[in-house]
């Protein structure tokens, strides 16, 4: 593990996995104040979440949902302490508003918290092909730009709300230290040497990571 001068906490790869299902019923041992919610196409636990102003980490635990899920449309979530349904599928689908996109369009073949090799990864592991263009999930600020051990080049963005994303495995940079930059700015080439074009994604929240899964669409 190593801790950068931004704060950011990095750790190693390893593992791949199969998506879960989540189970699309709800909780029926559940007896606490709340609502369920229909889960609308582009909707991410993300911007359900923040729909409703709760945290994203409450909508997890009290559903079960497991690291290598995604929503699925039509799915029930119940939202803990909220008294009535929002409606969020404006909110998902306005490219304005501070919601996370994907850095790449690949397939996920690495998943948070999968352990191997004595390491558990906090990002996921995108399969793309060497030499794709990565691009900011979020507009931010460049507090990273450069090789990094383990990690080969590696950009981080600080979104400035305490939230970070981490974008490494690649073969270049092409944003430097201070840049502020849009979504879907591009950031770096895939391909770092002996790793094909897959790309390593991290969202952080201060130092605790969290699943990208939760927080992009499907």
């Amino acid at each position: 593990m190593r801790f950068l001068g931004t704060g950011v906490l990095l750790v190693g790869l390893s593992g791949c996995a199969t998506i879960e299902q989540p189970d699309s019923r709800p909780n029926s041992s559940i007896r606490q104040p709340g609502v369920y919610h229909t889960v609308q196409h582009g909707q991410t636990l993300w911007s359900i979440s923040q729909a409703y102003n709760v945290r994203i980490d409450d909508v997890i635990q009290i559903n079960r949902i497991p690291d290598a899920a995604r929503l699925e449309e039509g799915q029930l979530l119940f939202i803990p302490g909220a008294k009535e349904t929002q409606s969020v599928a404006a909110k998902s689908s306005d490219p304005n508003k501070n919601e996370f996109a994907w850095p790449v369009q690949g397939k996920v073949v690495r998943y948070f918290n999968q352990a191997g090799q004595g390491i558990s990864h906090k990002g996921i592991g995108i399969q793309v092909s060497p030499g794709e263009s990565v691009a900011a999930s979020r507009a931010g600020k460049v507090v990273f730009a450069d090789y990094l051990q383990g990690y080969a080049y590696t950009v981080i963005l600080d979104h400035l709300d305490g939230f970070h994303s981490v974008y490494s495995l690649n073969a270049k940079v092409l944003v430097h230290v201070g840049d502020h930059v849009s979504k879907g700015d591009r950031l770096a080439l895939a391909g770092a040497r002996g790793m094909g074009g897959l790309v390593y994604f991290e969202i952080r929240k201060g130092e605790q990571a969290s699943n990208p899964l939760y927080y992009l669409p499907r």
